[in-house]
């Protein structure tokens, strides 16, 4: 689709966009020296390892938390149930540990347009405690990403501008925009 749209029609190069859509490429941030959380890839039939802990599985490709769970090892089988069927669909599956002070702050979105800092978004955190996110009737996304309350426009912090800013300035290195 970005290549028959081309880039003169979008904002962002199409290798941007299509690098983008699967989160593999936080192997490649990690390596470029920014902030990611660690990140485990299972492939399908792949081996699993202990959970250790709690920790988030979701496919590398994917939106609106679609098959996306919390895990530990009390309800490790559910979390296999769920690899497997990821693995099923040809799906690579990805493990991270549970960032627990997201239940407090949710996450920080900062926007940025022609390279300038523009807003930020606050996401609040949906997940359940334990298992796969509910769905909504009818769709394929997690019933939280309806809510109403689920995004609201706050004041970054100057650490999170500055590493937006950075992430921009790598981006363009990387795609030559």
């Amino acid at each position: 689709w970005t290549d028959r749209v081309g880039p003169e029609k979008l904002r962002n190069v199409p290798a941007m966009v299509r690098w983008n859509t699967d989160k593999r490429y936080l192997a490649e941030l990690d390596g470029a020296g920014l902030p990611v959380p660690p990140t485990l890839l299972i492939a399908p039939g792949g081996s699993v390892p202990d959970f250790g802990g709690r920790v988030v599985i979701k496919p590398v490709c994917g939106a609106g938390a679609r098959d996306t769970g919390v895990f530990d090892d009390d309800n490790r089988d559910e979390g296999l149930d769920l690899i497997t069927k990821l693995g099923e669909q040809d799906e690579i599956a990805m493990i991270q540990p549970y960032i627990s002070w997201i239940d407090e702050r949710g996450e920080t979105a900062v926007m940025f347009f022609g390279g300038r800092f523009a807003y930020a978004l606050k996401k609040k955190a949906f997940l359940p405690e334990s298992g796969v996110a509910p769905v909504k009737p009818g769709t394929t996304v997690a019933a939280g990403m309806f809510d109403e309350d689920l995004m609201s426009l706050v004041e970054a912090s100057p650490q999170e501008i500055e590493l937006g800013a950075e992430t921009v300035a790598w981006l363009a290195r990387r795609f030559g925009s």
